[in-house]
Parts: structure tokens; C-alpha cells; sequence
């Protein structure tokens, strides 16, 4: 097995066992549902703007810096 190849079954696998926790979510109270979104939207700020060039360069050139930003709604 290549080692991107490992890469993507890990990735799929990892994928496939969060969806599966997802079955929960509809039953959530309204908190629980946003702290899980804004938790997913820091992960998702945060590496797109230590990792990807584009976001990188959009951040920097607006002044944003992607720690700052906490939640969906600010």
C-alpha cells in the first residue's frame, strides 16, 4: 500500500466513524449543537490559515487573525 493511499483510508475511516456519531446530533439541545459548530469552525479557521496559501494571504492582507475568530456568528 502507497503511502497516500494509506493516507486516504485513514482519512476515509476517520471520516466514516464521525459520521456515525453524527446520528446524535438531531437529538442535541441547541448549545450542544452550536458549541460542536463552533469548535468545527476554529478547527477549520485555524488550518486554513496556517496551511492554505490562499487563506493565508486573505487573513493577513485583511488584518484577520484566525485566532480571533471563535464562533459561526463572529
Amino acid at each position: 500500500m502507497t503511502a497516500r493511499l494509506a493516507q486516504r483510508t485513514g482519512a476515509t475511516l476517520a471520516l466514516a466513524h464521525r459520521a456515525f456519531g453524527e446520528r446524535r446530533v438531531p437529538y442535541l439541545s441547541d448549545e450542544e449543537r452550536h458549541r460542536m459548530r463552533d469548535a468545527r469552525v476554529r478547527a477549520i479557521v485555524s488550518y486554513a490559515g496556517a496551511t492554505v496559501p490562499h487563506y493565508r494571504d486573505l487573513f493577513r492582507a485583511a488584518g484577520i487573525d484566525a485566532r480571533e475568530i471563535q464562533t459561526a456568528r463572529h
